[in-house]
């Protein structure tokens, strides 16, 4: 990030400090903690249906929607871009707690599209248009 560097050197004061960064990247963190509790919330809803319809003509699926799915993965891509872009941030200032929260939030982010990819692909899903 020598962009910043180099105007923290033309204003003589830092433009984003460590503070701004350690509570943008809690703030990601916290997002990315929401992202993955709703995708297990949909995980475990699709096993109890399969569970519970187990046998049946028609075995238990849940249902996910084209335009949420699209949405789902947009903002997910943009969450990921803004832990990258904060990680590398956090690194050019030498703010460790930003950079360990946006590991985790990436972490956490690549995760849950991977688990809701695997979901929605799966025979445990009905696409609704």
């Amino acid at each position: 990030m020598a962009i910043f560097n180099y105007l923290d050197k033309i204003f003589q004061k830092p433009l984003i400090s460590g503070g701004w960064i350690k509570f943008v990247a809690s703030v990601l963190l916290s997002a990315a903690i929401v992202n993955i509790l709703l995708v297990f919330e949909r995980v475990i809803s699709a096993i109890w249906q399969w569970y519970k319809f187990y046998g049946y003509e028609t075995e238990g699926a849940i249902t996910l929607s084209m335009k949420t799915a699209w949405l789902y993965l947009a903002l997910s891509g943009l969450l990921i871009l803004a832990c990258f872009f904060i990680g590398a941030l956090s690194k050019a200032k030498g703010v460790l707690i930003g950079l360990r929260f946006s590991n985790w939030a990436l972490a956490m982010s690549f995760f849950s599209v991977v688990i809701y990819l695997l979901l929605a692909f799966s025979p445990l899903n009905q696409w609704r248009p």
